[in-house]
C-alpha cells in the first residue's frame, strides 16, 4: 500500500473561523448553498463561491438538498464516519484501493454504512447488525474478519463484543470484500 498523505485542506472561507469561536453548533462538516439547494463538503473548493449570506453550516447530511458533484466523495466518506481527524486517511484508504465515487455511493451512502479506522492498515466497516475489519495485506488486497457469533436458535444469534474470525482466508480486492459484506447473509451459516 502507498505510503498515505495528507490531503492539502482548501482554506473555506468562515468555517474554520467558526469552529474556533466555539460556537453551539461548531462541528461543521457541510456547508449548504441555500440559493442553488446544494450541499458540499466544507473542504469543497465551491464553498468559496458562495455568498456568507447563502451559506448553511451542517453538522449533518441535509437529504432534502442535491450534493455537490464536485465533492461527493468526501460527502459519501465523511458521511460514514465519526472521526473526522482521520479523514485523510479515509480518503487515501478508499483512493489506494482505486474504490470509485458511484461505488461509495452505492455501498457506504445509501445502505448507510458507517467507518471506523482501526489503524494505518485496518477498516472497520459496520453494517447492518455485523461488524467487520478489512486488513491491508500488499498490493490492493486485504483479508476479511467478521464478528464472531453463537446461535440462540436457528433463527437468532448473539454477536461476541470484539471477538472476529477470519472470513475469507485468501487476500482480496476491496471491491470484492465489500460486495461480500453487502451479499452476506448469516442465516446462510446455520447448521
Amino acid at each position: 500500500m502507498r505510503n498515505f498523505i495528507d490531503y492539502e485542506e482548501e482554506n473555506c472561507i468562515g468555517v474554520e473561523e467558526t469552529e474556533k469561536q466555539g460556537n453551539p453548533d461548531s462541528f461543521i462538516r457541510y456547508i449548504g448553498d441555500s440559493t442553488t439547494n446544494v450541499m458540499h463538503d466544507k473542504l469543497c473548493i465551491k464553498v468559496n463561491e458562495i455568498p456568507e449570506s447563502d451559506r448553511i453550516t451542517l453538522n449533518e447530511l441535509d437529504k432534502t438538498m442535491k450534493i455537490c458533484h464536485n465533492c461527493r466523495r468526501k460527502i459519501y466518506i465523511r458521511n460514514a464516519i465519526k472521526d473526522d481527524e482521520n479523514f485523510s486517511w479515509y480518503l487515501d484508504f478508499f483512493d489506494a484501493a482505486n474504490y470509485g465515487t458511484s461505488r461509495l455511493r452505492g455501498f457506504i451512502y445509501m445502505r448507510g454504512v458507517e467507518l471506523l479506522k482501526i489503524s494505518d492498515i485496518e477498516l472497520q466497516i459496520k453494517y447492518k447488525e455485523d461488524t467487520w475489519i478489512a486488513a491491508y495485506v500488499k498490493r490492493n488486497r486485504y483479508k476479511l474478519f467478521h464478528n464472531s457469533y453463537v446461535f440462540t436458535s436457528k433463527y437468532d444469534r448473539r454477536i461476541i463484543p470484539g471477538k472476529f474470525h477470519v472470513q475469507k482466508k485468501d487476500p482480496m480486492r476491496l471491491t470484492d470484500l465489500l460486495r461480500y459484506i453487502a451479499m452476506y447473509d448469516w442465516e446462510g451459516h446455520f447448521c
